[in-house]
């Protein structure tokens, strides 16, 4: 998990400077780049087959920059955000209670994210994961 501290710190500050929570709009991410260096498309799954049951949890992912990307054109100018493609994922949810903002790291996938994300069995987990923190936040 070491590895994985400086991607939830960058995460943090990702969230605390975005403008619109739980993420971008994909209007947005398509005409801005990203304020972070490290995440690009930051993606609700609505065409996926748990649609229902992942809207419920608000389960989104961002896509984290692997050493393979290039999220540059070809001036070195940022690439939109939506255009920032990788295969590492930071899975998370995310609620509101309280008027206080809750986001829940899920998973970190650092490679080999796109067959994590078809994985049926790991999105119940994840599910799962997700209403249970929520829950113990709204049962306080």
């Amino acid at each position: 998990m070491k590895g994985f501290v400086p991607v939830y710190d960058e995460f943090k500050i990702y969230k605390l400077s975005s403008k619109t929570h739980s993420r971008p709009t994909n209007k947005y991410q398509k005409e801005f780049f990203s304020i972070s260096p490290l995440f690009g498309r930051d993606r609700f799954n609505a065409d996926d087959s748990m649609a229902l049951e992942l809207s419920a949890e608000n389960l989104t992912h961002v896509h984290v920059k692997q050493k393979s990307c290039i999220w540059v054109d070809e001036d070195g100018d940022p690439l939109v955000q939506w255009e920032c493609k990788s295969n590492a994922y930071l899975i998370y949810s995310y609620f509101v209670h309280k008027a206080t903002r809750y986001y829940f790291v899920v998973n970190f996938i650092d490679n080999n994210a796109h067959a994590s994300w078809d994985n049926e069995d790991a999105k119940k987990l994840w599910l799962e994961d997700a209403k249970a923190f929520r829950l113990s936040v709204i049962s306080l």
